[in-house]
């Protein structure tokens, strides 16, 4: 089974197909990420001590753009896995290029 989650960059849609094997085989990487964001971020010109759940998608978001830009699929893959993982009803990603991290949006059905 899998599911659909649409990333919107500068009003371009770039549908990624998730698996859901993917979602829950990969929880451990997901903990480590998690475990790594709560040391602290740079969320653009900020430094965030301890970021929220939220803040934790955007810096994600913020990975799944990069994974787009050099077309890295299997990062790609892996970085919207752990949305759906810990946002199971999102099913878009609004990422705003000339702003900041704390612009991107999630959207649940």
């Amino acid at each position: 089974m899998s599911k659909m989650i649409t990333i919107v960059v500068d009003e371009k849609s770039v549908p990624v197909e998730v698996q859901e094997q993917l979602v829950t085989e990969a929880q451990d990487m997901f903990n480590k990420m998690d475990a790594d964001m709560d040391k602290g971020w740079q969320m653009g010109r900020f430094w965030v001590e301890k970021p929220t759940p939220f803040e934790k998608s955007q810096i994600v978001s913020n990975k799944i753009l990069s994974a787009i830009e050099s077309h890295n699929k299997p990062m790609l893959g892996l970085m919207v896995a752990y949305i759906a993982n810990r946002f199971p009803k999102v099913v878009k990603i609004d990422i705003i290029t000339s702003g900041e991290l704390q612009e991107i949006e999630l959207y649940e059905d």
